[in-house]
């Protein structure tokens, strides 16, 4: 749909079946890449994690306000990290959207090129 949408932005048309159909193949391999990076997310943020949960499942006994607070603040602090690279990523792929459409290229081709010029 992104690229749809920035045709018609162009163009000044709305051709929702003829642009679905000119993008298919750069849309899908758009979906995977936002695919693994949903997997991904969920992921690095379980791994993260692991240094708190898995004192609290081994040794229940001794979990104490102490470790409530760490806990806390390391939640905050991996999501505020995880929230800051999955938008330098985000921003990087919407960089590239125009780009792949216009020189023909790929998507990572094109996230390559955007990273380049920065």
């Amino acid at each position: 749909m992104e690229f749809v949408f920035v045709e018609s932005l162009v163009s000044n048309q709305v051709k929702f079946w003829a642009y679905s159909g000119k993008y298919i193949g750069l849309g899908f391999n758009f979906f995977i890449i936002r695919f693994i990076l949903g997997l991904a997310s969920p992921l690095l943020f379980i791994v993260a994690m692991l240094p708190i949960i898995l004192p609290v499942l081994q040794l229940p006994e001794t979990f104490n306000v102490g470790m409530l607070i760490g806990g806390m603040l390391w939640f905050i602090a991996v999501i505020l990290v995880l929230a800051v690279i999955f938008g330098i990523i985000g921003s990087f792929i919407n960089l590239s959207i125009p780009l792949a459409m216009y020189h023909n290229t790929g998507i990572i081709a094109a996230i390559n090129k955007v990273y380049n010029k920065l």
